[in-house]
């Protein structure tokens, strides 16, 4: 049976914690990794997968939780004791390599033997043997600006695996990659892992990487949905998923014993976040970073809804989002709509009418046609929800339940995403009722 190398439990995480700029990166994570495990952490930009990476490296400590690495304590372990640590016990591979510009490809590579006294002849040779490995030895004397892509990655791992760590932590190391150059690096990491007996951990976006990893770990608004384990055949042996609990629910009983006012102030960085991630695909990260900071005003009633409408037209040149005229529209409707019901929803005291509400509202921002019975059922189930009758899972089941046997009779399909919208509704409409 294989070892566990890796033992996460409970892990909170808050930026700025206390502070007006607050923002939680992890909720209550539990995850084991066993020795020898090709390990990927998959999830959109911005669900924690990252924050993740670094608590295992020891560059970050969570507020609360557990972290056991090789046995080791990490959250026992004094300041110089976790450098130490991070240099013997971890590699890491970046997305944007890290190389240092002004020296050589050789020097790059034997950067970490420096921070463990290693000599100068000692390093070399060493270096020499990673290049050889990876197959860019001719590079040695050049700088990284001669190099591609995928040859400055290469030069990466090299670094990383000088000092022989067991542990190899890979933060989407593909990202800027080609296609070729990706296969070639994914390729490099599974031979460390199968033939080097490496334990991989390594966070991506891109799904078509799952086939590499035999330990694939779901992420999302930071916490993990679900956990799939593969036998060597890449058939997928176990599964297991986090209990079902919707993710306002979550924020409110992480919160519990801090004031109304203090929650809200907790809630209001992740709003423009939720929002922005359920109605967008497919954006450039700095369109996304716009998109969150100019809601955050709206929401805010810094601006309003003209001014976003505008700021989303005008070109990303211009300081905008550069989303074209139709586009720009229809999603600052989209975000006037939730507002709106997440105010009505707020200052609305009748559990019926607000499950109305907030039902109708999605579906006419996804567009849904719904049978009047099957809306009429929903909206008596999202009534008990509220009220604390039915818990989130059994919520779930009768939606998706026929209307024959006494469900709403929902397309399973369109199940999980009215159940997050409702989600961002509730957290949207959070505190809305004192301003």
């Amino acid at each position: 049976m294989s070892k566990k190398i890796i033992e996460l439990k409970d892990l909170n995480l808050t930026y700025n914690l206390g502070q007006s700029n607050a923002f939680q990166a992890l909720h209550a994570v539990t995850v084991d990794i066993e020795e020898g495990d090709f390990a990927i952490i998959l999830g959109p930009s911005g669900c924690g997968k990252s924050s993740l990476l670094n608590i295992v490296a020891g560059l970050e400590l969570p507020e609360s939780g557990s972290v056991l690495v090789k046995d080791k304590n990490l959250l026992k372990l004094k300041e110089k004791e976790r450098v130490e640590y991070h240099r013997k016990e971890i590699g890491m591979i970046f997305q944007a390599y890290n190389l240092i510009s002004t020296l050589n490809v050789l020097d790059n590579v034997s950067l970490p033997q420096i921070f463990i006294n290693k000599g100068k002849k000692v390093r070399d040779q060493r270096s020499m043997e990673m290049l050889n490995k990876l197959g860019i030895s001719k590079h040695a004397k050049k700088v990284p600006s001669e190099l591609s892509g995928g040859q400055q990655q290469r030069i990466g791992i090299a670094r990383s695996i000088i000092n022989d760590p067991q542990i190899v932590l890979a933060d989407e190391p593909v990202g800027n990659l080609d296609s070729v150059s990706s296969n070639n690096v994914m390729e490099i990491l599974n031979n460390l892992n199968s033939q080097e007996g490496k334990t991989v951990v390594m966070v991506t976006h891109n799904p078509e990487h799952t086939s590499w990893g035999n330990r694939i770990i779901y992420m999302k608004d930071g916490e993990i949905t679900k956990i799939e384990i593969k036998d060597k055949e890449g058939n997928i042996k176990k599964e297991s998923k986090e209990k079902e609990v919707s993710v306002f629910d979550k924020f409110i009983n992480h919160f519990k014993g801090l004031s109304k006012k203090q929650i809200q102030m907790l809630l209001e960085p992740y709003k423009a976040k939720h929002l922005v991630e359920k109605l967008t695909t497919n954006f450039q990260e700095s369109q996304i970073a716009t998109m969150e900071q100019k809601i955050k005003n709206r929401l805010s009633k810094k601006i309003n809804s003209e001014e976003l409408f505008a700021i989303l037209d005008k070109s990303q040149e211009d300081g905008g989002v550069g989303l074209d005229f139709r586009s720009a529209k229809k999603f600052s409707q989209e975000i006037e709509s939730l507002i709106n019901v997440s105010t009505s929803v707020s200052k609305e005291q009748d559990s019926k009418t607000k499950a109305f509400l907030i039902l109708k509202t999605i579906f006419e921002i996804k567009n849904y046609k719904i049978d009047q019975n099957s809306l009429n059922k929903a909206t008596e189930f999202l009534m008990k929800k509220f009220n604390k009758e039915l818990k989130n899972k059994e919520f779930k089941k009768l939606l998706d339940l026929s209307l024959e046997d006494g469900g709403a009779g929902f397309d399973s399909r369109i199940v999980n995403t009215v159940i997050e919208f409702i989600d961002l509704i509730q957290i949207i409409s959070y505190g809305l009722e004192d301003d």
